[in-house]
């Protein structure tokens, strides 16, 4: 009997102390998981005012662009070419009313002829050299554009005033643009992987959730955290 208080006895301090020794784990493993989920909140917050943030510099580029084309006279008159043939395709007017239309057509069309023959370079080959930098440079990667950057300068020998003035705002935007990728990126990489690391030792195991975001013209892999695996 007395050998049956004693191991009774025992039992109960080993039960005794591993209560509170599992509570501890399921306290710290709590507090991770509560880590985690601020961090995410935290992280997507930056993602968004870095999106938002993009969305403005992008906004401004194009209104930057559109302004410098405004005036130009060849773009005034491909414009008002443009938005005269629309209104011709509708069909919706009267016919002396279409007649002046196409009268203004041919007469804008005769304008914008003679001010292309006026040019000492190809314009429409240029401008498409252009948009075709501009759109890759838009997109590339740091690599990408150190190689774009010799094109950039080969053609900028040859464009008219129009054409710098663009090709200098999209060189000033993309740059602008790639510093708000790479903050929100190494600032969000950084705070992810800290609380990785924090949750591993209160025995969560997680890892980054990578997001595929837009940021202005780009698209890039952003990395909240998540839970993956359980415990351990």
């Amino acid at each position: 009997m007395k050998k049956l208080s004693i191991l009774l006895l025992l039992v109960g301090l080993v039960f005794g102390m591993a209560a509170p020794v599992a509570a501890n784990v399921d306290e710290d493993r709590a507090k991770a998981l509560k880590e985690i989920e601020e961090t995410n909140v935290e992280i997507n917050e930056k993602i968004q005012k870095a999106v938002d943030k993009s969305n403005e510099l992008k906004a401004d580029y194009l209104k930057k662009v559109r302004e410098i084309r405004e005036e130009n006279e060849i773009y005034q008159l491909r414009d008002a070419l443009a938005e005269t043939n629309k209104k011709i395709d509708t069909g919706s007017k009267k016919s002396d009313q279409m007649d002046r239309l196409k009268e203004k057509s041919l007469s804008l069309q005769a304008k914008l002829d003679e001010k292309m023959g006026e040019l000492n370079y190809d314009f429409l080959q240029m401008e498409a050299q252009v948009d075709e930098v501009t759109s890759a440079l838009l997109v590339a990667d740091e690599e990408e554009r150190k190689n774009l950057h010799v094109k950039i300068v080969s053609l900028s020998a040859s464009l008219n005033e129009t054409a710098k003035m663009e090709l200098e705002e999209t060189l000033e935007y993309t740059e602008d643009l790639e510093k708000v990728i790479q903050d929100v990126y190494d600032e969000t990489l950084k705070m992810s992987n800290e609380t990785i690391e924090k949750a591993a030792e209160k025995g969560v195991h997680a890892e980054q959730s990578w997001r595929w975001v837009q940021f202005g013209d780009r698209w890039v892999w952003i990395d909240p955290v998540r839970v993956i695996g359980g415990f351990h």
